[in-house]
Formats: structure tokens, sequence, C-alpha cells
């Protein structure tokens, strides 16, 4: 997987699919630690970092996702 291909699953997952279905799909965002490129685990550590400050951001404004906010209107 190219790095262009990190980034197209990146956008797909910031248009809001889910991580499980994006970015998770590629090996190396799922173990970073085990990537020998330094390039390349570089980069994957900052697409992941890149999201958890994304979903951090969205948590602290009260923005979920459709799924989760039907599921609390359940209860």
């Amino acid at each position: 997987m190219s790095m262009d291909e990190l980034l197209a699953l990146e956008m797909t997952w910031m248009r809001g699919t889910a991580m499980v279905q994006t970015l998770f799909t590629c090996l190396y965002c799922q173990r970073p630690a085990a990537i020998r490129n330094r390039l390349l685990k570089v980069y994957c550590q900052g697409v992941l970092k890149t999201c958890e400050v994304a979903k951090r951001a969205a948590s602290r404004a009260n923005v979920y996702e459709v799924s989760a906010a039907a599921m609390l209107s359940v209860r």
C-alpha cells in the first residue's frame, strides 16, 4: 500500500466512513511499530495521530456518528 492510498483512506474516514472500513484495512495502520521503513512508519503514525486529534475535537464538540446518536435515542 502506498502513502497515496493511505491518504485516500484517511480522507474517506474524514468523510464519515468507519475507521475499520478505511484505515484499519491497511495492516500498516494496525501495527505501525512493526514497520521497518522509517518514512512509512512515521507517515502511518502521523495519520493515526491526526485521526486521534480529529476524534478528540469532535468529541469535545459533542459531535457523534449518526449511528451512535441513533443508539443513544433508543435507550
